[in-house]
């Protein structure tokens, strides 16, 4: 490459670079993207970038499309795009799509950047500082020194995540990387230190994080992992790393204690105190790793990203005598792995044992002790997340073509046995599996498979040339064999598996912020073993498209003509993946985001008295996010407030209007549903009120507290009509409508009762371990409902044995003792009234009067 052509590729790579920068490093700022006011102005940004680079690249006359892994990604991104038509929740399901478009985009860009060696070691650096970034958020906010919203929460260490796991999964997914980088050389021993010192630092601030969020998992597979990847270093690297590790691991052991209890006390000063003593411990321990690394180096240093060349071995075996590196790994992981797991046993089983707990204390902080005591084989937790698996199966069962993003949330309260509150399924290959269906599942599989395959054929080629002599690297070209490269691509291929497998039992993916990282960082991986891909994915039409040059011109006064623009099948796969991508993801995501725009200028018109303006901005603002059931539900509150203040007939007609567009943008929304049948309510619409309320039952069929309030609403039902029934005057057309809606009123709280027992029944076997059945038993409101039911059917015992159970609540007593005296009096029942009460005999008649009334014969 021309002097010229090297300038102009690093300028275009620094250019790309910053872009990407943004890409990467503002995710983790707002929150992890956690919110649509976050993601949906993000991934317009990211389309909108996207297309520059499509045309920086288009105007080098090359191609960001690979027609490989990216097609799988595609893939992923246009079946949620596609579920989008018959999706249970479209509002989450245009997100999810979204989202996925961005990731594409995101692995495109980065992977771009990562075609030669400097890119590449720019993105791994930017995952690297937004990792910091992250992890300062919380600490310094426990330190006092800043603050930002949540990043602390029960004593636990959240950064700028929304909940504590990701946090300990995002660090332990760059630790690999940190690790790696560490060893990197800057050509000149002052920065080599000063970079040494940098690192030591943070990679002292990511072992904390994964520590300090109380994930046990997460811990105990951090140690697993590390242990795994020591094992697969070439021997003249594993002594590098292995320092480096050691280094990041005593700085944090020893102010782990400190640190913890500062959070658990809230206490800033002793925060600063751990930080800071930490960060000053972990530069004095990297200064004294390097000193006594040059007392004990060898001539030849091991490493071509280290040093230049590899160290050859004292009695190096012939070629044919050398057992086959893929054995020689495979035996050494497994080994090392059967160690973990054992290690892992004994560490659970040491903080059980008092004797050696005051060891451990002095090493680990209190909590994660307190943490790992808790683990047993019915874990509550891992139970849970068993349960999930399973449940997001059966709703895949049901939905083989996915229920599109937002699924999960929708359906799983209809299929689970215990109640549980899981939002995301805690297995990232389970929400695929709900969201996508099984061919999602499928190519999502395939894509781990893909990445898995070519990463260890490229490690085991390159740990087969261990022992030879190394070609030194020219920080331009990157070798694609020897130990040095060995490392790399363990490192790249670590932290990516460590992601994707603790993804299998927490919702880490979930977040944006920690997708995109993880999308670069398959980039990263790809960038290096991408010619060790499957024939599948590499024998493309890409890699056989000719290039067509374009029409030649010539200059005048120029003797010879120019080459012209060229042009290949890259091109123009790039061309249209631009084309495709860039409309759907940042006008769609524009237009979504000015919807909540004016939903906001609604409210504050709304908060200023201007009624008809803030109706207006709503209309506007359903118009753009048409599946946002926010709006409708809006505009329905006001007409409440405006029904209840005024008495407007016109106000109380356009409730369930709005009510029913809310229905129609989302029908699966549980908060939307609640909402729904306490306006309907609040302006008296009592039948309409329980309907909805038994929608929500259907919803979530396994929440007692939803059949107590459902059962407090029937018994207002059964006691409006029985009025209207018991009122001498009047007509047989209005009787007859009360009856038929108190037949109705019946038949609601009845099938509630038989799905309330269904569920109950149950819970047995291993899921009695979690949940108690006896939650799910009737209540005294409950009971006091199902009596009055079962008098209305004539079920003498049945109704006397309920009522005399919800007589037991002295505050349902004088309600239930009521009707026990209605059914003495009707069917000669003796009930056991208590002493010195005298029902009204009036109302004791007209309950006796509608005894049996609603038998299936009438």
């Amino acid at each position: 490459m021309s002097k010229t052509g090297l300038k102009n590729s690093i300028v275009v790579t620094l250019l790309i670079s910053g872009i990407l920068a943004f890409v990467l490093l503002s995710p983790t700022l707002k929150r992890g993207l956690f919110f649509r006011e976050d993601y949906l102005p993000y991934l317009s940004r990211v389309g909108i970038l996207f297309a520059l680079v499509s045309v920086l690249a288009a105007l080098r006359g090359d191609g960001i499309w690979r027609g490989d892994i990216d097609i799988l990604l595609a893939s992923i991104a246009g079946l949620y795009f596609l579920t989008n038509l018959w999706a249970q929740s479209k509002m989450k399901a245009m997100d999810g799509a979204l989202k996925y478009g961005g990731y594409v985009m995101v692995f495109i860009m980065a992977r771009y950047v990562c075609s030669n060696l400097l890119g590449q070691r720019i993105v791994r650096n930017l995952l690297i500082v937004s990792g910091v970034v992250v992890a300062l958020a919380g600490y310094l906010t426990a330190a006092g020194i800043a603050q930002y919203p949540k990043s602390v929460q029960s004593g636990a260490l959240l950064g700028s995540f929304q909940y504590p796991n990701a946090l300990a999964a995002y660090a332990m997914f760059l630790l690999f990387f940190v690790y790696y980088a560490w060893t990197e050389s800057f050509g000149c021993p002052i920065r080599d230190t000063i970079a040494g010192v940098l690192y030591s630092a943070i990679a002292f601030l990511l072992v904390g994080s994964v520590f300090l969020t109380n994930s046990r998992a997460t811990l105990l597979m951090f140690g697993g992992f590390l242990a795994i990847y020591l094992a697969l270093l070439p021997k003249g690297h594993r002594r590098e790393i292995a320092s480096r590790v050691a280094v990041s691991l005593i700085s944090f052991a020893a102010v782990a204690s400190k640190m913890d209890a500062a959070l658990k006390d809230n206490d800033t000063s002793g925060m600063k105190q751990g930080l800071l003593i930490g960060l000053l411990l972990a530069a004095v321990l990297d200064l004294a790793r390097r000193h006594l690394d040059k007392l004990v180096r060898r001539p030849v240093h091991p490493s071509s990203e280290v040093a230049t060349t590899a160290s050859p071995s004292l009695s190096s075996p012939s070629q044919e005598s050398r057992p086959a590196p893929a054995k020689v790994v495979f035996f050494r992981v497994a080994v090392i792995g059967l160690a973990a797991v054992l290690g892992s046993l004994a560490l659970i089983a040491a903080v059980r044992n008092p004797s050696t707990q005051t060891v451990l204390a002095k090493i680990l902080p209190e909590r994660v002790i307190s943490q790992l005591k808790t683990v047993t084989l019915l874990d509550r937790s891992m139970l849970i997340r068993v349960f999930a698996t399973k449940d997001a199966l059966s709703i895949a069962l049901g939905y083989p073509f996915g229920a599109g993003a937002g699924g999960w949330e929708a359906l799983y309260h209809q299929y689970h046995r215990t109640p549980y509150w899981f939002t995301e399924t805690h297995n990232h290959f389970a929400q695929m599996l709900v969201e996508i269906g099984f061919p999602g599942l499928l190519i999502y599989v395939a894509l781990w498979a893909v990445l898995a395959y070519a990463a260890i054929k490229a490690y085991l080629k390159a740990y087969d040339e261990d022992d030879l002599p190394e070609a030194p690297s020219s920080g331009w070209t990157d070798p694609q064999e020897g130990p040095a490269f060995a490392t790399k691509v363990a490192s790249s291929a670590m932290a990516v598996l460590a992601l994707g497998a603790h993804s299998a039992l927490d919702f880490d993916l979930s977040l944006p912020a920690i997708a995109v990282d993880m999308y670069a960082a398959m980039a990263v991986l790809i960038s290096d073993v991408g010619r060790y891909l499957p024939r599948l994915f590499r024998s493309t039409v890409l890699q056989f498209a000719p290039k067509f040059a374009g029409k030649k011109t010539q200059k005048k006064g120029s003797k010879k003509p120019d080459k012209g623009l060229s042009f290949s099948l890259s091109m123009a796969f790039t061309v249209l993946a631009a084309l495709a991508l860039v409309p759907a993801v940042t006008l769609t995501a524009n237009r979504l985001y000015s919807g909540i725009e004016y939903g906001s200028r609604a409210m504050y018109a709304h908060a200023s008295g201007d009624i008809k303006q803030a109706q207006s901005y709503l209309v506007e603002a359903a118009k753009r996010d048409r599946w946002n059931p926010t709006y409708p539900l809006e505009l329905a509150e006001w007409a409440v407030d405006d029904y209840l203040a005024t008495k407007n007939p016109a106000s109380k007609n356009m409730v369930p209007l709005y009510l029913k567009a809310a229905r129609l943008a989302d029908p699966t929304n549980m908060d939307r549903q609640i909402l729904e049948y306490q306006m309907l309510r609040k302006i008296g619409e009592i039948d309409d009120a329980l309907k909805a309320h038994y929608e929500l039952i259907l919803m979530m069929p396994t929440n007692r507290s939803f059949y107590e309030t459902f059962s407090d609403l029937g018994r207002t039902c059964i006691e409006q009509h029985l009025e209207g029934l018991s009122n001498p005057d009047i007509e047989e057309a209005q009787r007859k409508e009360h009856l038929n809606k108190l037949y109705d009123s019946a038949e609601l709280l009845s099938s509630a009762f038989r799905i309330l027992d269904t569920k109950r029944e149950r819970v047995t076997g291993i899921y009695a371990k979690v949940f108690d059945p006896s939650g799910l038993n009737f209540t005294p409101r409950i009971a006091l409902a199902a009596g009055q039911v079962a008098y209305l059917r004539g079920e003498i015992e049945a109704s006397s044995i309920l009522l005399e159970a919800a007589a037991k609540d002295d505050a349902l007593a004088e309600e239930a003792h009521k009707w026990l005296a209605a059914l003495a009096e009707v069917a000669g029942h003796e009930a056991s009234l208590p002493e010195g009460f005298a029902p009204d005999p009036v109302e004791v008649l007209a309950t006796a009067s509608v005894f049996g009334v609603i038998r299936p014969s009438r």
